[in-house]
């Protein structure tokens, strides 16, 4: 009960802290748009209106910068001047925001120790304006702080918040641009299918990565039309709970990573990371994506999908999308090779299928992974950077986990949404059911979401969500996670 009264006063100290800050400065804050109106595909969100985790930039030419803040132009020459000295050092742009988060776990098996977490933290975002007409330097200080509010026992902590105190530099890059193309060097973030932050932690993750994004056709892009080109490769990895970059991955079983599909007999391997690319295709509403991942010595991945919502003149928009997938084995496969895992070789395909209606959405998606006895985890995918993490595109991957957390089967999902109040109050549920027997039980999931985010103060730059998520027919009975949520942008 005492660490209940600590939380609540420490959550109560963190939203007068950011009320007084949105009081004396609110005339300044940057007008950002709301992240409810974002669609992510991500997280299986199909609209503006479903809430979707912290919200990546879309790869295009046009938005190269992911989590950075927009820079503005510097003027070095002042007419009513004779002589105007020339900056040695180029603008710093700065941004950032702070966290407060708390995170439960509770497991109805008899036995089961339940985990908690809380932290207050946050990011700071620098990144420079121009200079030598095409380069740029960008990074971000994140940190993480539980004040000694979590428990002493790791087996009570929800480790993944991260429970314990954690400051790291996550990115730091250099950039070229041009207006055919973004190279960027270093640590960073990067947004793709099958690689990206999974930002629904304190921390995300992030890349050590040599990636560029071309657009070699610029009378394509406009902001009814792109094709872009993403090309990347990755060394290095920095899980949400790392302080520092190693040759690793989510299936490593290392002090850096909390995952649930871990592989113990990887503890001490080294990875050599990823070759990747892909091209996007935008039309109106209409979205076309292809990627080819070589995961270097665990799978490759080619994957494909594409979604169109129908325009009409009425509330209704009808929505159709469809992926597919195949992952064969890569190089001197490491899963393979190890007694009991099996062989890597998988498929996948899925649809969806719904309709838009105002500021709602409700969908169905459906996936199916084609059981192979002898496989891993009987056919299901290799995917080493969102394993445990929940974060893979599939449509029917919930809150806590998808067919990749679990094994190869089936999966339906169903999810309905709506935005109130011009958006201010956002509420979501999903439903889903895996169906993955004989090699794992079949298992069901209710998650509910709702996001509050008020406008007339603090301009869209506070915002409060709390998630709540049900599943049935775990390996410790049933779980309820519940996540409560408050961050504040500032710039």
């Amino acid at each position: 009960m005492m660490l209940l009264h600590k939380k609540l006063f420490t959550c109560f100290l963190g939203i007068g802290v950011i009320s007084l800050h949105a009081t004396s400065f609110g005339s300044t804050v940057k007008n950002t748009p709301t992240p409810t109106k974002k669609k992510t595909a991500a997280v299986k969100t199909h609209t503006h209106a479903y809430i979707s985790e912290p919200a990546p930039v879309k790869p295009l030419i046009t938005m190269p910068i992911i989590a950075m803040p927009k820079p503005t132009p510097v003027t070095v020459f002042d007419p009513k001047q004779i002589y105007v000295p020339q900056k040695i050092l180029p603008h710093v742009n700065v941004d950032g925001n702070i966290r407060i988060y708390d995170f439960d776990r509770h497991f109805s098996r008899h036995g089961t120790t339940d985990q908690t977490a809380f932290s207050l933290g946050g990011k700071v975002n620098a990144l420079t304006d121009l200079f030598l007409d095409h380069f740029r330097l960008g990074g971000t200080v994140y940190t993480a702080q539980p004040l000694g509010l979590n428990s002493h026992n790791p087996a009570r902590q929800d480790a993944s918040l991260p429970a314990t105190p954690l400051t790291t530099v996550g990115q730091a890059f250099a950039q070229f641009e041009n207006p055919y193309m973004m190279a960027r060097i270093g640590d960073s973030l990067i947004n793709t299918p099958w690689m990206n932050p999974a930002d629904s932690r304190m921390i995300p993750a992030t890349y050590q990565v040599i990636y560029g994004v071309f657009a070699p056709w610029q009378s394509l892009n406009t902001p009814e039309k792109s094709l872009n080109f993403i090309a990347l490769r990755q060394i290095r990895f920095k899980s949400r709970t790392a302080d520092s970059f190693t040759q690793t991955n989510l299936y490593n079983v290392n002090s850096y990573t909390v995952a649930t599909t871990t592989i113990p007999a990887l503890a001490n391997t080294k990875d050599i990371g990823t070759l990747a690319a892909g091209g996007l295709f935008k039309l109106k509403t209409l979205n076309v994506q292809a990627w080819a991942y070589k995961f270097y010595n665990f799978s490759r991945i080619y994957y494909a999908d594409f979604k169109y919502i129908l325009p009409t003149k009425t509330i209704f928009r009808p929505i159709i999308g469809a992926q597919i997938l195949h992952s064969p084995a890569d190089g001197n496969n490491i899963i393979a090779s190890l007694p009991g895992l099996g062989a890597v070789n998988s498929s996948a395909y899925g649809i969806l299928i719904g309709t838009e209606i105002g500021n709602g959405l409700i969908s169905f998606g459906w996936n199916n992974i084609p059981k192979k006895g002898g496989g891993y985890r009987n056919g299901d995918i290799v995917s080493p950077y969102t394993s445990g993490y929940a974060a893979d595109p599939l449509y029917t991957t919930s809150m806590t986990a998808g067919l990749i957390e679990k094994a190869a089967g089936s999966a339906r999902k169903l999810t309905g949404s709506y935005a109130f109040f011009d958006h201010q109050f956002v509420f979501a549920a999903t439903g889903a059911q895996y169906f993955t027997q004989p090699y794992l039980v079949n298992s069901s999931e209710i998650d509910l979401d709702a996001t509050y985010t008020p406008v007339p103060l603090f301009k869209r730059s506070l915002s409060l969500r709390g998630r709540i998520g049900y599943v049935a027919h775990t390996s410790s009975g049933k779980l309820t996670y519940s996540r409560l949520m408050l961050q504040y942008d500032f710039a």
